[in-house]
């Protein structure tokens, strides 16, 4: 219905995605003092990578046992693509670092961007809403909701542990992590693009991926406060 061209398609539709992320990683890179810095990248910066170790081994067991067609509908195209979250985190990078240079340069920048947060995210929710196709990921079926239970068993767990018995942290960075970004869709396309012999893989790989996408992201904030409850009483 918005898609209509000019600044009411970008406002309206799922056009303007991207630059609304960007926009926040930005706004949030501002409020990041460099005093800070180096704690903030202790944690994260561990966790990220822990994930890509993880992410990398699951990887190959999954293609060594199932190779590229898998196991119950899960292509090794979806698997690999789900699991490996790197595409996301480079993506984000530039806005991040260039918030946090202007945020240090003049703190004004942190109050007026930082301000704009809470507004950005709601904008986000609806612009994600937008791009994700409902009746796409029902069609995925039993494999849709497979994959999608099967990054929660196999990542949410070792992250939460990794976090908060070998970091101690309280864990909830770690599950944030675990969820499948929206962004992944475009992997199993990207690939393609490199090993045309996958092509035939990327639809069914994207449906299962948004399912994914879905499924984790409205999971996760659950999973949080019921593990925040449960660690504070």
């Amino acid at each position: 219905m918005f898609r209509i061209g000019g600044p009411s398609e970008a406002f309206f539709s799922s056009a303007g995605t991207n630059y609304i992320m960007g926009l926040l990683v930005f706004a949030s890179g501002t409020t990041v003092k460099l005093s800070k810095l180096g704690k903030l990248l202790k944690h994260q910066g561990y966790l990220v990578l822990f994930k890509i170790v993880i992410s990398i081994v699951f990887s190959y067991i999954f293609l060594f046992f199932f190779g590229l067609d898998g196991i119950w509908g899960i292509s090794g195209l979806s698997f690999v693509s789900i699991m490996l979250f790197i595409y996301p985190v480079i993506s984000v990078f530039l806005p991040l670092a260039v918030g946090i240079l202007l945020g240090n340069l003049d703190e004004d920048m942190a109050r007026v961007f930082g301000a704009c947060m809470p507004a950005l995210l709601i904008l986000l929710g609806w612009l994600l809403g937008q791009s994700r196709n409902l009746f796409a990921a029902i069609r995925t079926g039993a494999s849709g909701v497979l994959v999608s239970i099967l990054v929660i068993i196999l990542t949410m767990p070792v992250m939460d542990f990794f976090e908060t018995k070998i970091l101690h942290y309280e864990g909830y960075s770690g599950i944030g992590l675990s969820t499948v970004a929206g962004v992944t869709t475009a992997v199993p396309a990207i690939v393609a693009l490199a090993l045309p012999q996958v092509s035939e893989y990327v639809a069914p790989a994207t449906a299962q991926i948004l399912t994914a996408s879905i499924i984790t992201n409205i999971l996760a904030p659950i999973i949080v406060q019921r593990l925040y409850g449960k660690r504070h009483h």
